[in-house]
């Protein structure tokens, strides 16, 4: 699975929101799972956008015929766009289906790692962290993903 993560500063918010009804046309792509958003809580002209695709030729597909024509109703309404694309490196609950009709609250935790401190992370994650929070209702799935932001 490739996740995009998209990362902007609003100038319209009304013109955006108004833009970022017209990514409905994503429903119809091939490879396309899902996608959601937000604002985020400490900047408040700051959007956060995610997108699920099967794969990442699927995506590449979809950006060479596709993306341009949905983009352009947002044109004009941002700044400062940032994209990090990542694959899965594994999974902290088995089992991921990104599913947005029952989900209230995406959570992202963005953290900067030390790097002699990586190894110790990743293991805490992936055994001994995350796991615990999937004993609540509606927890869904965590992903560990690793690299720079652009």
């Amino acid at each position: 699975m490739l996740v995009k993560w998209i990362r902007c500063s609003v100038t319209d918010r009304p013109g955006f929101e108004r833009g970022q009804q017209k990514w409905a046309g994503l429903l119809g792509e091939p490879g396309f799972r899902g996608q959601g958003g937000g604002w985020s809580r400490t900047r408040p002209e700051a959007a956060h956008v995610f997108g699920f695709w099967e794969s990442r030729a699927f995506y590449d597909s979809f950006m060479a015929r596709a993306h341009d024509r949905l983009a352009v109703g947002q044109t004009g309404t941002y700044t400062d766009m940032q994209v990090l694309l990542f694959e899965r490196q594994f999974d902290v609950k088995v089992g991921f289906e990104p599913r947005f009709r029952d989900v209230d609250v995406v959570r992202v935790a963005h953290c900067q790692v030390h790097a002699d401190r990586v190894e110790h992370f990743t293991i805490g994650a992936g055994e001994g962290v995350e796991p615990r929070d999937g004993r609540f209702a509606g927890h869904a799935q965590g992903r560990i993903r690793s690299g720079p932001w652009p």
